[in-house]
């Protein structure tokens, strides 16, 4: 199908290139529909392959559909492709000033930003958690989220806790976030989501309700229930250990190591749990 008509197809979000290297003008490309929910790593068959992706275009509050090409391995962007009063556009994006991205989250590694909007960054985050949940290898979508979560840290360099419901959000999504990070080679950012875990368990602390905690030890991410058994040991000592021991013999890579050293620390008399500053 013609370029010019990648609008008429509301269920395709990504469209391949097929005459990239054959024609000397965008507006000449031919693409084919494919079935891809996630843009797909870069091999043999895909190697420096050219993709129309479906995308949102953002410009403070206002928000459009559009298309992007993405090529990969590179997975770099340069054109918008839009549907103006149904008038069909190629912009330039550096040019234009234009930023959008992908509805669809990568399984491809490539430019860091390519998610990342700085003045609505929700939109990347969800997009990127809808891809992990469907990806069978979501390492660069987590990379993205780290990307984006690193980018946001940076405007907040003290974690405010308003309330106890507030650091038991808190502390679940920087449980979760240091689950995805550990093992990888993200250091500063992994030790960011401790020092937000540990502080919100500082707070709770404080505050006489560190058993708020037990809501998590049935949580289905096990990265959030190791985290609140780590810290329920000082107050729920047997529980605590019931749930560590069950992590331990899961022979999760990473989480199990964690649950079984803290156990031998804590056995041991060794292990001093720190409550944030």
């Amino acid at each position: 199908m013609k370029l010019n008509e990648i609008f008429k197809n509301k269920n395709c979000f990504i469209f391949k290139v097929m005459n990239f290297y054959d024609v000397d003008k965008i507006e000449e490309w031919v693409v084919e529909k494919t079935d891809y929910h996630l843009i797909p790593e870069s091999n043999e068959d895909l190697w420096d392959a050219h993709f129309i992706v479906k995308a949102i275009l953002s410009n403070n509050e206002y928000i459009e559909e559009c298309f992007i090409d993405i090529c990969i391995p590179e997975r770099i962007s340069e054109f918008v492709f839009r549907n103006k009063d149904n008038i069909f556009t190629i912009e330039n994006a550096i040019e234009n000033n234009l930023k959008a991205i992908p509805v669809v989250a990568s399984e491809q590694y490539g430019d860091a930003e390519l998610y990342y909007l700085k003045e609505n960054p929700k939109l990347g985050i969800e997009i990127l958690k809808k891809g992990k949940e469907i990806s069978k290898n979501p390492s660069s979508i987590i990379d993205d989220l780290s990307f984006i979560y690193e980018e946001l840290g940076k405007d907040k360099r003290k974690i405010k806790i308003l309330d106890v419901k507030d650091a038991l959000n808190k502390f679940s999504e920087s449980a979760i976030l240091y689950t995805e990070l550990e093992g990888g080679e993200n250091y500063k950012l992994l030790n960011k989501q401790f020092d937000k875990i540990s502080n919100c368990a500082g707070f709770l602390k404080k505050t006489n309700e560190l058993y708020e905690l037990k809501q998590f030890l049935e949580d289905k991410n096990l990265g959030v229930v190791a985290w609140a058994a780590y810290f329920l040991l000082t107050v729920d000592e047997e529980l605590a250990i019931k749930k560590l021991k069950m992590i331990e013999d899961a022979n999760i890579p990473n989480l199990s190591n964690s649950a079984k050293y803290t156990l031998k620390e804590w056995e041991s008399g060794n292990l001093n749990i720190y409550f944030g500053k």
